[in-house]
């Protein structure tokens, strides 16, 4: 019996060394899993932080463009409408015809130009008070002044800030995409009104709607600057004219 004992004793203490031989070796063994399991989420959380952040970056950044646009968009309407409310003096005489004239002008009414507009010079040849032109992909634009535009300092004031202050920060992408997109839409009228009523007499006028859109912001702004300018009635007259009617018909 005693004998036994002794067996159990140190069977039991064998199988208890044993056990703890292999619980060790397991939870080393778990504790190693754990500690690469550990390495690979850590790797993958910097992998996946490697791809986001930039994107976040450049979302931030854009995010902060689009503010800074928006703000100064706003201060230069508040400064386009304080100029609006402040009325000029200027010679009753009419202007000379030329260039010196024009810079005189712009520094009387305070006329704001961007970086991106040439300034405005005199051209003899043009039929029509002011012309605003360039390519459509490029932000640089010339800005031209015709003999209409010289009547009196206040209209050739107004011409200015038509061809300057609202042409020269017009889209001409989104004045020709809309022109684009709009001869699309009345050609696709046409054709469907041609095929119904069956009818050879039908004209069709491709409407330019963007340069329209365009012409009537910068006439809408000349009339509501005829204090800062103070043009007489006959002025306001023939802008109110223009707006109302010869738009519509591209004779701008």
């Amino acid at each position: 019996m005693i004998f036994l004992r002794y067996i159990y004793k140190d069977f039991g203490i064998d199988l208890s060394y044993m056990y703890l031989r292999i619980w060790t070796a397991y939870s080393a063994d778990i504790l190693n899993k754990k500690m690469k399991l550990n390495k690979t989420n850590k790797t993958d959380i910097f992998y996946t932080l490697f791809k986001i952040v930039p994107f976040i970056l450049f979302l931030s950044i854009m995010f902060y463009c689009l503010i800074l646009n928006y703000n100064e968009k706003n201060q230069y309407k508040i400064m386009q409408e304080n100029l609006i409310e402040v009325p000029v003096l200027y010679p009753s005489t009419a202007p000379e015809k030329n260039n010196q004239c024009i810079l005189l002008a712009m520094a009387l009414f305070s006329i704001d130009k961007n970086k991106n507009s040439m300034q405005p010079v005199y051209d003899p040849s043009l039929n029509v008070r002011g012309l605003t032109s360039g390519m459509i992909f490029s932000p640089k634009k010339n800005i031209y002044i015709g003999d209409e535009a010289f009547e009196n300092w206040g209209l050739l004031g107004s011409t200015l800030a038509h061809e300057v202050e609202i042409h020269g920060n017009q889209s001409f992408v989104e004045i020709e995409f809309i022109n684009f997109l709009y001869h699309y839409v009345y050609e696709f009228k046409y054709n469907l009104l041609l095929h119904l009523i069956n009818k050879s007499d039908v004209q069709y006028k491709n409407k330019k709607i963007g340069t329209i859109k365009a012409e009537k912001e910068a006439y809408k702004y000349e009339l509501k600057s005829k204090n800062r300018f103070s043009l007489n009635a006959q002025n306001e007259k023939s802008l109110q004219y223009i707006l109302e009617n010869k738009l519509y018909e591209n004779d701008i």
